[in-house]
């Protein structure tokens, strides 16, 4: 293991996760493949949430830690990716989990499969309080790049090659609450991906998360990027997308 040349780079960008951000850093160090960098910024975080990650770095020297102010997830890993130094750039959300062995198994696929520019797995559905639900949805939708066009099944975890950045750019801030879809969409016109159908990530679902709290947003940022999704496969005269909104009620019971 070179510490200056990690082979794998996890890269999270947090903002007032103090609630959830050191579970998720646990999941990293926890990882059975010990050869990773763990590079996190705080992006203008109001809570404790830059104190927790200074103490964690003071405690393993593969944790990488910078900081500065609000300026949304995509543009925060965009500087993130540029400082990466990993041969493999993995995604995590400062409010999910990784399982144990999510490195080990993703790089494996990566050493099988020499054309393959990103993997993705399975993910579990987990609750606030970190009860795990079940296997998500997503999970059940075979991947083909047609299909992505109108169910983002690329869901978690999301492990890219480097060289995938440099052939299809960084993320897109003018899509904040759907960078990543636009980003896939990106990646699934030039490179191969690859599914691996293991559930090797933990997706917390809360009300203060962007699919939650910024739900309209996200369906039209989708929607912006599958319509230039079709205008570079050049689909767009032929297709056109329609997106039809329901309504989901819950019943939560009071604290």
């Amino acid at each position: 293991m070179n510490p200056e040349k990690p082979l794998v780079s996890v890269l999270t960008t947090a903002y007032n996760t103090e609630k959830y951000i050191g579970a998720a850093i646990e999941s990293v160090l926890a990882q059975t493949m010990p050869d990773f960098e763990f590079v996190l910024r705080d992006d203008g975080s109001t809570d404790s949430t830059l104190e927790i990650l200074e103490g964690y770095a003071k405690k393993d020297a593969r944790i990488k830690i910078f900081s500065g102010p609000n300026t949304g997830m995509a543009a925060g890993t965009n500087e993130l990716i540029k400082k990466a130094r990993g041969t493999f750039i993995g995604l995590l959300d400062s409010d999910d989990l990784l399982a144990p062995t999510a490195l080990e198994e993703t790089v494996k696929v990566f050493q099988n499969n020499p054309s393959a520019g990103m993997v993705y797995t399975d993910h579990y559905d987990m609750a606030e309080d970190g009860t795990v639900r079940g296997l998500g949805f997503r999970c059940r939708i075979p991947y083909s790049k047609e299909r992505l066009l109108i169910d983002m099944m690329t869901f978690h975890f999301r492990m890219f090659r480097r060289s995938t950045f440099d052939i299809v750019g960084l993320m897109d801030t003018s899509l904040e609450a759907a960078p990543d879809y636009d980003l896939c969409l990106r990646v699934s016109e030039q490179c191969r991906i690859v599914h691996l159908p293991r559930p090797l990530y933990c997706y917390r679902v809360h009300d203060k998360s962007i699919s939650t709290s910024r739900r309209h947003e996200q369906i039209n940022a989708s929607k912006l990027a599958v319509e230039r999704a079709l205008k570079r496969r050049g689909l767009d005269r032929a297709y056109e997308l329609f997106v039809q909104l329901s309504s989901k009620f819950t019943l939560v019971k009071r604290a």
